[in-house]
């Protein structure tokens, strides 16, 4: 028989552990990402972009709070691995990082392609085999660089860049004849111009579609150690937010297409 001290004890435990619950289930969980307009990017001191009010509304929809800190890409994929219940977005699915996390779901479809001056008419890419001759620029660790690598090109052959503005140092050294080819999400290079007051359409030429890149679009993930029901729970939420129409309603503003969006 269990004495009233015993009791007491045990009831102190279960309080405990109560309290514990709580207040862990209150912290706010960590969404790293980084900087990457038009989807996301800090202005005025607050993240801003498509994917980051599709995070947004994912988070309020889920009931859960959170905290958004962006990082140059490495960091951020890295904190994303090995952080409990710490989230990433947006991040290309892709083989190479297929067992690194646990995917949530596609936030926004893209399209990513390899660009060129349109003043240079001497560059034609018929497969990507043609690529070996150019000068090509990268983030380090990349979608596109890891696609790149994986399809023959050698990293001798790529400036690898790393930092918060790797899209800007990519179009700069395109357009100073410092590299030939600049492979980019297709929203990112358009926002990126326009934000310059330039026009993609006469500067840029889409010079090869990396289309099976392209299938998917930027998802939300988790780290491999953060817990099933928080898994199951954004899962959940992410495909009541995609019935119309606030999800859709997001896209338009950003001047996308909700039809080529994924679950």
């Amino acid at each position: 028989m269990v004495s009233p001290r015993g009791r007491a004890r045990a009831l102190l435990i279960v309080l405990f552990l109560s309290l514990l619950s709580v207040r862990t289930a209150a912290e706010p969980l960590t969404l790293y990402t980084e900087e990457f307009p038009p989807f996301n990017f800090t202005q005025q001191g607050k993240m801003q972009g498509v994917s980051t009010q599709i995070v947004e509304a994912l988070m309020q929809q889920a009931g859960l709070n959170y905290r958004i800190v962006s990082h140059p890409w490495s960091r951020s994929f890295k904190q994303a691995q090995t952080e409990p219940n710490a989230l990433i977005y947006s991040i290309s699915r892709n083989p190479e990082r297929e067992t690194l996390l646990q995917w949530i779901g596609v936030l926004v479809p893209a399209s990513h392609s390899i660009f060129a001056l349109r003043s240079r008419t001497d560059i034609r890419i018929e497969q990507l085999s043609d690529l070996h001759q150019y000068r090509i620029a990268t983030q380090q660790n990349g979608a596109r660089e890891s696609y790149l690598l994986q399809n023959g090109l050698a990293e001798q052959q790529l400036l690898r860049l790393s930092g918060d503005q790797v899209p800007l140092q990519q179009y700069q050294l395109l357009s100073r004849g410092r590299i030939d080819l600049w492979p980019a999400a297709d929203a990112v290079a358009h926002h990126l111009l326009k934000s310059q007051g330039q026009d993609p359409e006469r500067l840029l030429r889409r010079v090869y579609s990396l289309k099976s890149l392209s299938a998917q679009g930027y998802y939300l993930a988790a780290s491999p150690n953060s817990s099933p029901e928080l898994i199951a729970q954004l899962r959940d939420a992410l495909i009541r937010l995609k019935q119309p129409p606030r999800y859709q309603r997001i896209l338009r503003n950003w001047g996308m297409n909700p039809a080529t969006s994924t679950n």
